[in-house]
């Protein structure tokens, strides 16, 4: 009991205190901040792939899932909603990005797991997973030049495995197409359908080392699309042609086009929400805030570093920034084994409003790395492989003034100090 008592204490004290490692300037000029560039480790360089023997460990664990709850079989799908996020499900599985339409595999507790794939003259390149997976094509819908016809076939595989009767979890009930759902009703009438949702969240949840690579690379791109906005950040420039200029560059990086970068400006605090850039220009004394987010083989990571345009930034951002600071470092020296996600959420819901005298409030912090479930926010307790981004959501509690991140990272949960993912310092950069 005393050592219980010892260790809350121990985690109270980092709970309260600003990490040394935090402890930088609270602004910086552009030119001083960008005068180290952040580079590429060797070993998360070129086009990064996983081992079989990586898939064989997804394979035991959600074989092992699925024998505690079950389930005889998994039936995989997804779609490139949530900015792609829709697919980690299916991309976990196989290996492989889907195009337009949404792919499906048959995952079995005993036995080797397949994936559709339509024959198509377009769609039959680059399919070469590393994943210990069977392909197997089906043909274009009647009636159609190229429409994908999966489901029929989903479901005879399905039958024919002999699940009819058997318990098939729906990987996962919250995308799974309707029409897919009508034949395995149909060819496998008596079995029991169930969402997977929570298993596929299990055996996804503590991230491998090969995995934790793949974060690093996707940190290390979210740092270069930061790099190239703040080169581009001047009165004049619009929005959007910022969001260009950072997508562009975590594209070069690593990343696929079209990615999760939201950015807003205008005088504080009365500047609205972040979106994915307008065409509204900037000018000098206002701010302007980001949210950046690289997605590596869908590997996300986020990053905030927030810009002031002039030379005296308004005292009540700097209030604002000092406070988000403080509880980001909070936070982070929180962020260790055995602590609870919520738990550390909830200092910045204490620290806001003490720090600001009331001004300022903190609802959450933590948001999980599987991007297309970052909004549910889940209780976790860490452990070594769970990782979250860091960006504490700060609002005003006077009506009609900002809300939203100012800065934050992701940070990977170890046995020690956690791991950031990205590399771009915490601070306010200052562009005259």
């Amino acid at each position: 009991m005393a050592g219980k008592k010892r260790l809350r204490k121990q985690r109270a004290r980092r709970a309260t205190s600003i990490s040394s490692r935090h402890a930088m300037d609270a602004v910086m000029s552009r030119r001083d901040y960008r005068k180290k560039g952040v580079t590429l480790d060797k070993d998360i360089a070129g086009d990064l792939t996983f081992s079989r023997g990586e898939y064989l460990r997804r394979y035991e664990q959600m074989r092992a899932a699925m024998d505690k709850r079950g389930l005889a079989c998994l039936v995989v799908t997804g779609n490139t909603g949530w900015f792609n996020g829709e697919q980690a499900n299916l991309r976990y599985v196989t290996g492989l990005d889907i195009w337009l339409e949404p792919w499906f595999a048959v995952f079995p507790l005993q036995g080797d797991p397949v994936v559709f794939y339509k024959q198509g003259v377009f769609s039959q390149r680059g399919l070469s997973p590393t994943a210990p997976i069977a392909l197997e094509g089906t043909p274009l819908k009647p009636g159609t030049g190229n429409g994908a016809y999966f489901e029929p076939f989903v479901a005879k595989k399905v039958k024919e495995l002999g699940f009819d009767g058997k318990t098939v979890g729906l990987a996962i009930e919250r995308v799974f197409p309707a029409n897919a759902l009508r034949e395995l009703q149909k060819e496998v009438p008596h079995a029991k359908f169930v969402d997977a949702d929570d298993l596929m969240n299990e055996v996804r949840l503590v991230k491998s080392a090969e995995e934790i690579k793949f974060y690093r690379r996707s940190g290390y791109c979210a740092d270069k699309a930061m790099e190239a906005l703040l080169d581009a950040v001047r009165p004049g420039v619009t929005e959007r042609e910022l969001y260009l200029a950072a997508d562009n560059a975590a594209v070069l990086a690593g990343c696929n086009p079209g990615g999760f970068q939201l950015l807003g400006s205008g005088k504080w605090p009365t500047l609205g929400l972040l979106s994915l850039g307008t065409g509204r220009k900037l000018q000098r004394g206002e701010v302007f805030l980001n949210e950046l987010t690289a997605s590596y083989k869908g590997y996300c990571t986020q990053l905030a570093v927030p810009v002031w345009l002039g030379s005296a930034p308004h005292k009540d951002f700097l209030q604002f920034l000092e406070v988000n600071r403080a509880i980001y470092a909070a936070q982070f020296e929180a962020f260790r084994p055995g602590a609870n996600n919520r738990e550390i959420d909830q200092l910045g819901e204490k620290l806001a409003p003490q720090l600001s005298g009331g001004k300022l409030g903190s609802h959450f912090a933590c948001q999980t790395l599987d991007f297309e479930r970052s909004f549910e926010h889940p209780s976790v307790d860490l452990e070594p492989g769970i990782g979250f981004i860091l960006m504490p959501w700060i609002h005003h509690t006077e009506p009609g003034k900002f809300v939203g991140h100012g800065l934050g990272n992701t940070v990977m949960c170890t046995a020690g100090e956690p791991l950031l993912l990205n590399k771009s310092r915490q601070c306010l950069v200052m562009v005259d």
